[in-house]
């Protein structure tokens, strides 16, 4: 397992690095913490899925278990999302976007997703998700497990950063998975960039 506080030459042995790991400002984390606080219980949607596991021939019981929120397009998490989606692509990816996505998930003991990659999964069947945004609303100290963990174009399990304020943009191709938190609650606002199916 590899712990990427940032993105170096070293380990990049493709065209680009499959995620690019950044910082929000004090005042953007602010703001977001500000909008978390005032969500309306009644804004809040549990999700509980689960996933036949035809390989194995056996039913995986809460494969996604969280609460989830979705904010309005103009809300500061989907203004600071889109912000962040549009720098990491404008300056790695040039990938053709043209819609965004935006949820806050709330986790608590017990909550998950499982191993899962984002790329064709959308709502609007018009476009894929190519690039997919976490970040980090919580503080480290405010739970336990809920690591986000990410496997790379080299099969490396790269687990992410939990500071609060963290942001990592990676391709939507790549496996990925929220470990089950232990104790307390994780928040994190997540994203898509969606464009035109990768030809």
């Amino acid at each position: 397992m590899s712990n990427f506080e940032e993105n170096s030459d070293e380990f990049n042995h493709s065209h680009e690095d499959p995620f690019y790991v950044a910082a929000l400002s004090d005042d953007a984390i602010k703001e977001l913490s500000e909008y978390c606080k005032n969500i309306p219980e009644e804004l809040w949607k549990t999700h509980r899925s689960e996933y036949y596991d035809h390989v194995n021939d056996k039913l995986i019981e809460d494969f996604r278990l969280c609460d989830i929120h979705c904010p309005e397009f103009d809300s500061i998490p989907a203004s600071i999302g889109k912000s962040v989606l549009d720098v990491i692509n404008k300056k790695y990816y040039q990938m053709d976007i043209t819609l965004y996505e935006f949820q806050i998930l709330r986790y608590g003991v017990g909550g998950n997703f499982q191993w899962h990659s984002d790329y064709g999964v959308s709502p609007n069947k018009s476009v894929w998700r190519k690039l997919t945004l976490s970040l980090q609303l919580s503080d480290p100290e405010d739970y336990d497990g809920g690591e986000l963990t990410i496997i790379d174009y080299f099969n490396q399990h790269c687990q992410f950063p939990k500071a609060k304020g963290s942001s990592i943009v990676f391709d939507s191709r790549c496996p990925h998975k929220a470990s089950p938190v232990t104790k307390g609650e994780r928040l994190a606002l997540v994203g898509w960039a969606n464009g035109p199916k990768l030809k």
